[in-house]
């Protein structure tokens, strides 16, 4: 046999010796990844996902979101995808890049641990927490069991994204029992302070600014009568109580005492001028008390709101485990 033979035939014996080394190593890195639920990778195709995905680990601080300045990126620094891959959800204010780059993360749209997510935090749908968002779904995990809605599917689809002028909409994650339940439970469940105290100002503004329009002779369109502004106040948060709202809020008391509160602004402690084009609309207990009597009664009505709830909620079938974490909230955030 010729050297030159030999010699070939040695190396391609042993290029045969490496690749079936290297075969054995890569399935055995596979079968490691697998098992460890935190590393798996998960492709969100527009297929449907198979729901028993692993969920988010169950840490007491992970839905936490960490801000641009904690990652000491400045607002226009993007995260690239290693960055994001790493962080584990979006940063605070993203780029459509940084949500397109955060769809191709393994974290995206994953079920999250509901354990983990309500931990230490009340059961409500505030629209202002991007908490779920932040890390791909479309709503938070369900609380709770509803067997009313165990007919709809659990079974996880990515949405398609779309973009509009007020930006881009990334594709989230979401299933038909999630989206129903949130549908069902939304109004049922006490609203966030921040979503009371928005709709309680949006609803003192339209109504003062009719009270001003009825005072007004020259006006265009009918005239906005007496009759008009009795009738408004008949009615007066009927719409946000049927959604759940607290109808201490909605109170002639409260709704008087928010408007002047308004007038004042946050820094100011001197009764402002604009003040005085009330009078006759306002009484004048209002007008004429100081911005430190008027946040005293601002509380008459949260205090009461907190006390009914603090009777009502630990005779719930589904939100007594909660009833703390709502007061907890509540006096936090009025000050209570």
């Amino acid at each position: 046999m010729k050297p030159k033979f030999v010699a070939l035939l040695g190396l391609f014996a042993l290029c045969a010796i490496c690749v079936a080394i290297f075969c054995i190593y890569r399935q055995k890195s596979v079968v490691s990844l697998s098992k460890d639920p935190n590393n798996v990778a998960y492709s969100l195709a527009s297929s449907p996902l198979p729901h028993q995905t692993n969920a988010q680990p169950d840490a007491s601080n992970f839905y936490r979101s960490v801000t641009r300045v904690e990652l000491d990126k400045h607002p226009r620094n993007r995260l690239t995808l290693k960055e994001l891959e790493a962080l584990g959800h979006l940063p605070s204010a993203p780029s459509t890049e940084e949500l397109k780059l955060a769809e191709k993360t393994s974290w995206w749209g994953k079920p999250l641990a509901p354990e983990a997510f309500w931990r230490d935090r009340p059961v409500w749908y505030d629209p202002t927490d991007h908490s779920a968002s932040d890390r791909g779904r479309q709503c938070p995990p369900v609380p709770f069991d509803d067997p009313s809605l165990r007919q709809c599917s659990t079974q996880d689809l990515q949405l398609s994204g779309s973009a509009t002028p007020e930006g881009y909409t990334p594709r989230y994650v979401s299933n038909d029992y999630e989206q129903n339940f949130w549908t069902k439970w939304a109004r049922l469940f006490p609203h966030s302070s921040r979503m009371i105290d928005d709709e309680q100002m949006r609803t003192a503004r339209s109504i003062m600014s009719s009270e001003l329009r009825s005072r007004q002779p020259k006006q265009r369109g009918r005239p906005v009568t007496a009759e008009d502004i009795a009738q408004r106040w008949e009615k007066v948060g009927q719409s946000a109580v049927s959604d759940g709202y607290s109808p201490e809020a909605f109170e002639r008391r409260a709704i008087y005492t928010i408007f002047v509160l308004n007038q004042y602004g946050k820094q100011e402690t001197t009764r402002p001028a604009s003040i005085e084009q009330w009078r006759g609309i306002v009484p004048d207990e209002y007008l004429n008390a100081s911005k430190e009597q008027l946040l005293e009664m601002h509380k008459e009505w949260q205090r009461a709101y907190v006390k009914r709830l603090g009777k009502e909620l630990p005779k719930h079938p589904q939100l007594a485990p909660f009833a703390d974490r709502y007061i907890k909230a509540y006096k936090e955030a009025w000050g209570l």
